[in-house]
């Protein structure tokens, strides 16, 4: 059902950010907690590890998963078939890999 299948979308792509976007918090902040209890760089380094390695991945799906959801509320506003680019697929993480190392790079250097 297309209704199904745009809300399901919906739902991972609003959970996957949310996810990610918690990640990306708990990371500065754990990096702000090592920072001024060390006094040393090991602040910064724990927080660009986190935030590189774990939230980056996630907020590259969510890019992925956003794309896909716009194109499955067009099908159902259009009440047609779904189209393939409107499909989850095992692709989606392959796809994700040059937004989330774009995303990487972002918070390597900031």
């Amino acid at each position: 059902d297309l209704e199904e299948r745009e809300n399901f979308l919906e739902l991972i792509t609003h959970l996957v950010f949310a996810l990610g976007a918690g990640i990306l918090i708990l990371g500065t902040l754990s990096g702000i907690l090592f920072d001024t209890l060390a006094n040393t760089e090991f602040g910064l380094l724990t927080a660009r590890v986190i935030n590189v390695g774990v939230a980056a991945p996630f907020l590259g799906l969510t890019m992925v998963w956003a794309f896909r959801w716009t194109f499955a509320r067009r099908d159902l506003a259009r009440k047609r078939r779904p189209s393939q680019l409107s499909q989850p697929g095992n692709r989606d993480l392959l796809y994700a890999a040059p937004i989330a190392a774009l995303f990487g790079v972002f918070f390597a250097l900031v």
